[in-house]
Order: structure tokens, then sequence, then C-alpha cells
């Protein structure tokens, strides 16, 4: 049985067009200003692009803070575990390989105070070596570890398919 899980549903449906809006729109200012100056040979033009500009390399930094957390799932099956997300490399667990589950919340450094969806800033790592001791805001998705946010169907579900011995950390 297959089982999706994406993060949340604010961050799928605006997490998404916030991270497209923030990407594209100035992006397509920029080159009609540049095109305008051009065309008209207006210096008003060519410092409109440079201040879109700068709003752009703003917005591709928002977007890729936010990237992950709107455009990654997670897809449990009975053999394996896949995280995916758009322009990122896919990252596949086998259920039998996975050798440390943790669930960690993230509370310390930059943490905010605000717990708008009562997570916990909580994050479920699955890795098939040690988890690396560092801060969860440092562990990023890659081959062999796979950190997502935790909700209670998730655990449940790991809970199932994992071994005994792994799904009692959960």
């Amino acid at each position: 049985m297959k089982n999706v899980f994406y993060p949340h549903s604010i961050l799928l449906v605006g997490g998404r067009f916030l991270t497209l809006l923030l990407s594209i729109f100035p992006l397509c200012c920029m080159i009609y200003t540049i095109w305008l100056f051009i065309a008209q040979q207006d210096v008003t033009f060519l410092m409109v692009a440079i201040g879109i500009g700068i709003m752009e390399v703003g917005g591709i930094y928002v977007s890729v803070c936010f990237w992950t957390q709107s455009w990654g799932k997670l897809i449990v099956t009975d053999r394996e575990i896949i995280w995916k997300c758009l322009f990122l490399k896919t990252v596949k667990l086998d259920i039998s390989e996975i050798k440390d589950v943790s669930t960690v919340s993230f509370s310390e450094g930059n943490a905010v105070k605000l717990d708008l969806y009562n997570t916990g800033f909580r994050y479920i790592i699955l890795s098939d070596t040690n988890i690396p001791y560092i801060r969860v805001d440092k562990i990023k998705c890659k081959s062999g570890i796979i950190k997502f946010r935790h909700s209670d169907r998730l655990r449940d579900v790991l809970k199932g398919k994992l071994p005994r011995r792994l799904g009692k950390r959960l």
C-alpha cells in the first residue's frame, strides 16, 4: 500500500504559489523594463530594472527557504520510503536498510517562538547510518537520510512499516 504525505496544506497551496510568484513575476518585470530601456533609451527604465533585480534576489532567497517545504513529499510503500522534491534529487531508502529513526524538535538557534500549526517544530529523521548530531535545521535530505515534518498519521504509518525496534523510537 502506498501512502503519500505533504508537509501542510497551507504550504502545499500558498507556499507553492509564493515560490513561483517571488521567482517568476519579478523576472518577467525586469525583462520587460530592460526591453523598454532598449526601445526608448531612457535611463529611468534601467534604474527600475536594477531595483526589480534587487527584489528578484530577495525573492529567490525566500523561494529557496520555502522550496523543500512547499514542493516536497514523502511516499511510504511496503518496501521503501521515497522523498521527492521538484528540481532536487529523489532520495530512496529501503525499509530493510534503515538503521536509525528519530523524532527531533527544532527548539534551538533561530527557532520561532510562534507555533501556528501546533506541530512543535518536530521532524522525523530516517537514516541508513547514524543520524548526525547537528541542529535539525542543518540536516538536508540527501543520499541515505530523509528529514520530513512530523505528523501523527506519518508516525502511525511508519510504526507499522518499520521493524519493531525502530518503531519504538517514534
